[in-house]
């Protein structure tokens, strides 16, 4: 049986792939999430999926060092084969400009809160010698947009982290995953898709997250087409970036 670690359980996208690895294999899951009663329901829905499945909830707080370390603690008496860290929080760019307490607290949750889960997870795989870590991102944070930037920012901190956490584990058994997702039609984003954003399905992304996870890759752009798209974004001079509406 593995042992799979979720981390924000209650997004669209973790729940698409735990819909995969539900599928594939018998499985443990260890789940954490901010809403207990939704993570109620997601339990009762991969348990009908696969009533063999072993599932094990936590609700606790995401920006606490001590209650992160203990979980991850609690979570290693079964060693874990697979991590995802997927929560993550977006507001209005002009909401964060205004308020600075909302602007702290995108930092907090889409930066800081998953590098606390990743290092705390990484201490366990390095102790087991094995397992997969992966976390969402974005390719918000291949480049500072005027549109996003508080957002975009956190998440290129957490693509610089991993980057790093990957050059830790080089030449080890433990295989860090950076996902970098486009636009996913999420209840996150509902109001971009109101404005005509054409989006991907988390169903999509979810098949290229697990692939990619399984196959150790380093980075992944999800759907594929994002990695030419802000490869182009990334190398626009200045000039030319400053005069567009993105």
């Amino acid at each position: 049986m593995r042992h799979i670690v979720v981390i924000g359980a209650t997004s669209a996208i973790a729940q698409a792939c735990m819909a995969i690895w539900v599928k594939q294999e018998l499985t443990q899951f260890t789940l954490i999430a901010r809403n207990a009663d939704h993570l109620a329901r997601i339990t009762q829905d991969l348990s009908i999926k696969n009533p063999d499945t072993n599932i094990d909830c936590h609700h606790l707080d995401f920006l606490d060092p001590e209650a992160i370390h203990s979980f991850a603690d609690r979570a290693s008496t079964l060693p874990i084969d697979i991590a995802l860290i997927a929560h993550g929080y977006l507001p209005e760019q002009e909401d964060c400009e205004t308020d600075l307490t909302l602007c702290k607290k995108t930092i907090e949750i889409n930066a800081l809160s998953p590098a606390l889960f990743a290092e705390a997870l990484a201490q366990v795989m390095e102790k087991q010698r094995s397992g997969k870590l992966a976390v969402i991102g974005s390719v918000a944070g291949d480049r500072g947009r005027k549109s996003n930037y508080v957002y975009g920012a956190s998440k290129a901190f957490i693509a610089s982290y991993l980057s790093g956490l990957t050059h830790r584990f080089a030449n080890t058994s433990i295989k860090v995953t950076l996902i970098k997702p486009g636009p996913v039609e999420t209840p996150m984003t509902l109001r971009y898709k109101a404005k005509g954003l054409a989006m991907a399905s988390p169903e999509e992304v979810a098949k290229d997250i697990v692939t990619a996870i399984e196959k150790g890759k380093a980075v992944i752009y999800t759907p594929g087409k994002w990695h030419l798209v802000m490869l182009i974004i990334q190398h626009l001079p200045n000039f030319i970036f400053n005069k567009l509406n993105i």
